[in-house]
């Protein structure tokens, strides 16, 4: 009896560790992940050409003030495209959807929505399940 005790405590102790671990994690990368996006577009764009170009950090205190006065310029369009792109796909489910079938239908609700979503990696998208072409 008390080895089962002991036993039980033990695997309560483990799960309670990767309980704990695995939503400390997912914590901490929620907020690295709002950080990034807190930085916007533009210092991405920023920091991405200082790598390509290898600039110094002299070349760096010079140009930074130049670059990111272009990198916001882009960011800013970068957001406008979004807009516009979901506004575009807006008025093409509305304008085809009449013409096609219940099923056809949902797919392009999953299309839209998809593109109309932030950009995720190939690997990462969701696939149709097997005999839904």
């Amino acid at each position: 009896m008390q080895k089962w005790k002991s036993l039980l405590a033990m695997l309560s102790l483990v799960i309670i560790g990767f309980a704990g671990g695995f939503f400390t994690h997912r914590y901490l990368m929620q907020q690295k992940i709002e950080a990034i996006k807190k930085r916007g577009v533009h210092r991405g764009f920023q920091e991405h050409l200082f790598r390509v170009i290898e600039a110094d950090e002299k070349q760096r205190e010079k140009l930074e003030p130049l670059v990111q006065e272009f990198a916001e310029k882009l960011g800013n369009i970068y957001h406008g495209m979004r807009a516009q792109r979901a506004a575009i796909m807006d008025s093409l489910e509305v304008a085809i959807a009449p013409e096609l079938t219940e099923v056809q239908n949902e797919r392009l609700r999953e299309f839209v929505s998809r593109l109309k979503k932030p950009h995720q990696p190939r690997g990462k998208r969701k696939k149709r399940p097997e005999g839904k072409n």
